[in-house]
């Protein structure tokens, strides 16, 4: 997306790119979540950072809807919606994580999941948030 942005030239190439991963990804997706959530006998994310950072992606997918209007809007709308569903099936839904009990109210030295992770935990409260407001519009009215 920002390579995309920065080199205009190189635009049409890196986008047509981008939406050859998305269905990619949305095939897996749509496959029990392959290559998102860890299945018995894989081994590629054994912590779930993947999961607990699905915001990265929607980020670049959201530039892709809102930029490229009328060009496979419902493949990056869906491909969205099963990140999201994924990390909640994989309880790593931020919007669980920060309520009173759940949320660690002292410092951790040791994260007991990567939810606690610095990184993960400020994206998770400022990034997310406004993901989550965007996505819970319907299409029509981004």
């Amino acid at each position: 997306m920002n390579h995309a942005i920065a080199e205009p030239n190189k635009a049409d190439k890196i986008v047509d790119s981008i939406f050859r991963f998305t269905l990619l990804v949305n095939t897996m997706l749509k496959a029990n979540y392959t290559g998102f959530i860890q299945q018995p006998g894989d081994n590629f994310d054994p912590f779930g950072f993947g999961l607990a950072r699905a915001h990265e992606l929607s980020t670049t997918l959201q530039w892709l809807y809102e930029t490229y209007p009328g060009r496979e809007e419902v493949l990056v709308w869906e491909t969205m919606d099963l990140m999201w569903s994924g990390a909640i099936a994989a309880n790593r839904d931020w919007a669980n994580f920060f309520v009173k009990g759940v949320f660690p109210e002292v410092a951790t030295v040791k994260a007991k999941s990567n939810m606690e992770h610095g990184v993960n935990l400020a994206q998770g409260q400022f990034k997310i948030r406004c993901l989550f407001w965007t996505n819970s519009l319907t299409p029509q009215k981004v």
